[in-house]
């Protein structure tokens, strides 16, 4: 993986959280997937979903945003649609749990985590799991 895939994933991750104007976004799982809603000046607003079944690829990184570090998933499907979540959302714990239980050869949360953790940069990131087409 190079450098240009996280660089578009912190880019994603800091155009949702303008437009949202870093109102609370909540992650809604399903046995079918998941989604994505934010809040916006309007109200809630759906943003993508993805089924379980479409996942290729999950990259774990980390963003410094307002002087700390946010832990973020980049959630690529097989159709090349992305979508990225973090842990500030409202689900994230729920959907952290669903990985490892849906994708059981997503690598574990407290691997990943520590992995991503123990490196010093915003700019690191590891693959929890991707599919081999």
């Amino acid at each position: 993986m190079d450098t240009a895939l996280i660089e578009l994933l912190q880019h994603l991750w800091k155009s949702q959280r303008e437009e949202s104007g870093a109102r609370q976004a909540k992650i809604v799982i399903s046995a079918a997937g998941f989604s994505v809603t934010h809040a916006t000046g309007s109200g809630l607003r759906r943003q993508h979903g993805m089924p379980w079944g479409r996942l290729s690829e999950v990259i774990a990184f980390r963003i410094h945003h307002a002087g700390q570090f946010v832990t973020c998933l980049g959630i690529i499907s097989k159709d090349a649609g992305v979508i990225v979540l973090d842990a500030t959302m409202t689900g994230w714990p729920d959907f952290i749990g669903a990985l490892e239980v849906l994708i059981p050869r997503a690598v574990p949360f407290k691997e990943w985590h520590t992995n991503l953790e123990s490196q010093p940069a915003s700019n690191t990131w590891t693959t929890i799991y991707e599919t081999n087409f």
